[in-house]
């Protein structure tokens, strides 16, 4: 009995790690002062690792949400995402970005505002405790 109870511990913790049960949330400020939430977060421990990305961010003073993908490579996380300021409509709150990070989401790369696929301003994460940042 205490075999059995000890193969179904063992799976039940395999299942939850395989299924990303233990996903965190990676909060971060970029260049400009504003400050991005992701929840959820999947391990993105080994290259190959992929996660979908949720949130929302303080841009401008404004919170929008935030969807997106991330991806362990061997060069390090690629960050791809979308902010969409819903109201007050402001066309500075509407963006993809793409950057490439440690873990953290300590990183750099690029943002296009425009619309045009083109980088229009360099964007710098720096990973945060979600603690300190104001309710979103």
């Amino acid at each position: 009995m205490r075999r059995v109870f000890s193969l179904t511990s063992a799976l039940v913790v395999c299942g939850l790690l395989a299924s990303g049960a233990w996903a965190k949330d990676i909060c971060v400020i970029d260049n400009w002062g504003d400050y991005y939430k992701f929840v959820g977060v999947k391990s993105l421990s080994q290259p190959g690792k992929i996660s979908p990305l949720q949130g929302t961010a303080d841009v401008g003073g404004a919170n929008a949400p935030v969807s997106g993908t991330a991806v362990r490579t061997s060069s390090g996380v690629h960050i791809g995402f979308f902010t969409h300021l819903m109201a007050p409509f402001s066309s500075s709150g509407n963006f993809s970005a793409t950057l490439v990070t440690d873990t953290n989401f300590t990183g750099t790369g690029y943002l296009d505002h425009t619309g045009d696929m083109d980088e229009d301003l360099v964007l710098n994460f720096t990973a945060v405790s979600c603690a300190i940042l104001p309710p979103l």
